[in-house]
C-alpha cells in the first residue's frame, strides 16, 4: 500500500501508504525507520485518490487481509500505516500495516477462522493467523478501531500499546507531525536515498538515477493533498551544503531529462510533467519541493501508466 513529487509517493502507498491518526501512530514500534499513510475517506473524494485507494485495496498484504476476514477496507478503514522497520530499505524488509477504523473484530475473527485461519493469543493480545513457517500470516487487534497485519513473527514483536513520545524517533514524529496533518497520503523516512532508488525503480530518468543524487541523500518525505488541483511537496535532507544545491540542480532540469530520456512515452509521463512542473528551492542541507497537477489529469497518468 506507493510517493511526492507523486513520482517518489506512489510506489509507497502501493505497498501501503495521510493524515496523522495518533491512535495508529501509538502502535508504532521503535524501530519504524519508513512510515507512509493514506487517509482513505479524504482520497476516495478525488479521481486520482479514489485511483490509487484501488491500487493500495490490491497491494498483497492488503489482499491477504481483506480475503481472510471479509473486511471492506472502502466501508470499514478511515486511515492505513505502513510501516517499515529497520536499516534496511528492500520491500521484503520488515514491515507492518496498521488500520483504523469501524470493524467488529469478533465478526473478523469468525470469517477467518470459517476460511481456515486460527486464533492464537500472544502476550494478552489475540492473533488470527493463515498459513505456517515462513510465509505465516497473521492480523492483531491491539486496540479498539485499530488492527494490524504483517507476517507472523514481525506482528508477535509489536507491543500491545506503546508512547509514541518516547519511542519513535524525534527526527521522524517532527516530520510527520509537520507534513501529515495537512496531506491526505504522506511518507517520511530516515533511510538514506537508496530507499528513494528502490521504490522509484526505473521510474527516474538515468541522468538522475545514474548519478550521486540518490547517494547524497540521508532523510525525505514527501505528500499529495487532493483537491481539483492536487498539491504534491518533496523535502529532501542532504549530506552537505553542497550535495543540496546538486540536488536542486538536478531537480530543476529533471522535466528536460525526462523527456529527453523517454521521449513521452505514457509509463514516464508522470515523472515528466511533475518534475518539469516543480517548483525548487534550498535552504541550507534542505531541498524543499513543490508542484501541482489537476486532478483528472493525475488520475489519466497514473492509469495509462499501468
Amino acid at each position: 500500500m506507493l510517493v511526492p513529487c507523486v513520482l517518489l509517493l506512489l510506489p509507497l502507498a502501493q505497498t501501503a501508504f495521510a493524515s496523522v491518526d495518533v491512535t495508529l501512530l501509538s502502535t508504532v514500534p521503535p524501530s519504524s525507520t519508513v512510515l507512509a499513510g493514506i487517509d482513505i475517506e479524504r482520497a476516495e473524494r478525488s479521481r486520482a485518490g479514489s485511483y490509487i485507494v484501488q491500487q493500495t485495496i490490491a497491494d498483497q498484504d492488503i489482499a491477504k487481509l481483506t480475503k481472510i476476514t471479509g473486511l471492506d477496507v472502502r466501508r470499514d478503514v478511515r486511515h492505513l500505516l505502513f510501516v517499515g522497520l529497520g536499516q534496511h530499505s528492500a520491500r521484503e524488509s520488515a514491515h507492518i500495516t496498521l488500520a483504523e477504523g469501524t470493524f467488529d473484530p469478533t465478526r473478523l475473527v469468525a470469517t477467518g477462522r470459517s476460511r481456515g485461519a486460527s486464533r492464537q493469543q500472544y502476550r494478552g493480545t489475540a492473533l488470527l493467523v493463515q498459513g505456517a513457517g515462513n510465509t505465516a500470516f497473521a492480523i492483531a487487534f491491539p486496540r479498539a478501531g485499530v488492527l494490524l497485519f504483517g507476517d507472523l513473527t514481525t506482528v508477535r514483536s509489536i507491543p500491545a500499546s506503546q508512547d509514541v513520545s518516547v519511542h519513535i524517533n524525534p527526527a521522524l514524529i517532527n516530520e510527520i507531525n509537520r507534513i501529515g496533518s495537512t496531506s491526505d497520503m504522506w511518507f517520511a523516512t530516515l533511510l538514506s536515498g537508496s530507499f528513494l532508488g528502490e521504490q522509484t525503480g526505473d521510474t527516474l530518468p538515468p541522468q538522475l538515477r545514474d548519478s550521486d543524487f540518490l547517494a547524497s541523500i540521508t532523510q525525505s518525505s514527501g505528500s499529495l493533498r487532493f483537491g481539483q488541483s492536487d498539491q504534491m511537496t518533496l523535502k529532501l535532507v542532504a549530506r552537505s551544503v553542497s550535495d543540496a544545491r546538486m540536488i536542486s540542480g538536478l531537480l530543476h532540469v529533471g522535466g528536460s531529462l525526462a523527456h529527453l530520456a523517454i521521449g513521452g512515452s505514457s509509463g514516464f509521463s508522470l515523472a515528466e510533467k511533475v518534475l518539469s512542473s516543480m517548483q525548487v528551492t534550498v535552504q541550507g542541507t534542505t531541498v524543499s519541493a513543490t508542484a501541482a497537477m489537476p486532478d483528472d489529469q493525475l488520475e489519466q497518468v497514473l492509469a495509462s501508466g499501468k
